[in-house]
């Protein structure tokens, strides 16, 4: 049963009537509209001592990696001794390991061992924001989309709140105009009330001196004129209110 699903889950697809079926190992997780990030990869060992190209110490070499599934054949028969091969279930969601240490950590002796490079052959890309395989989420079309509804969005607040402001500059514009058009008028209406009312002697007194306003220089010498005919204005004026206080 177990070398059953090892043949075909190694396969990880099959042709039926020219159409090309990805197989999944099925997990709990499982939705029909998402990729499973669980796939089978290469990985290799480059530089793994010779003696350790074992079944038994290789799985723990990759274990930290993924699950380990099996060897290739040049591995399982030493025939390659400058790396070893082993093929792994991995996750793609988490994050590739460069390096494991290989050796012993023990608090009563110091660490032994070394630092094992790895590499990894044909990974394919797996979309994080869309759960697809066969792009990354650099690649990934929806989140270009999302970028540019974004940045739209983002430019249309941006309008908004800039109209907004400028409407209410207008709207305090208008409130300073008619203000300070208020305020004239009360300004205005005070000094009219606080004017003196002009008598019928003041006004004829004013229209005598405009009549009579010097127009060049020699007509400036001759103001003599003027000032006697004022006098007598104000000297009728005081002879009729003296009339008036005796007829009283």
């Amino acid at each position: 049963m177990e070398e059953d699903f090892k043949a075909v889950w190694y396969k990880r697809s099959i042709e039926i009537d020219e159409q090309v079926m990805w197989l999944e190992k099925w997990t709990p997780e499982f939705k029909p509209d998402e990729d499973s990030p669980i796939v089978l990869v290469w990985v290799l060992l480059p530089g793994l001592p010779f003696h350790l190209h074992t079944w038994n110490y290789v799985k723990q070499v990759v274990a930290p990696i993924g699950t380990p599934l099996t060897m290739d054949a040049a591995t399982e028969n030493r025939t390659r001794p400058s790396m070893a091969k082993v093929r792994v279930e991995v996750n793609l969601t988490k994050t590739k390991l460069n390096s494991i240490f290989v050796g012993t950590e023990d608090e009563n002796c110091p660490r032994k061992g070394f630092y094992q490079k790895i590499e990894y052959e044909n990974v394919p890309k797996f979309c994080t924001h869309c759960k697809i395989l066969g792009h990354s989420i650099l690649q990934c079309s929806r989140v270009e989309k999302k970028k540019v509804e974004e940045l739209v969005n983002k430019e249309n607040r941006k309008i908004m709140q800039n109209n907004k402001v400028q409407v209410e500059e207008s709207v305090d514009d208008d409130n300073v105009v008619e203000n300070n058009q208020q305020e004239m008028q009360n300004a205005t209406e005070k000094q009219g009330l606080d004017k003196p009312q002009e008598t019928t002697d003041t006004r004829m007194e004013q229209s005598i001196v405009e009549a009579n306003k010097p127009k060049n220089y020699t007509e400036a010498k001759n103001g003599s004129v003027l000032k006697e005919k004022l006098d007598r204005i104000k000297r009728k004026r005081k002879k009729k209110a003296s009339k008036e206080e005796e007829q009283d």
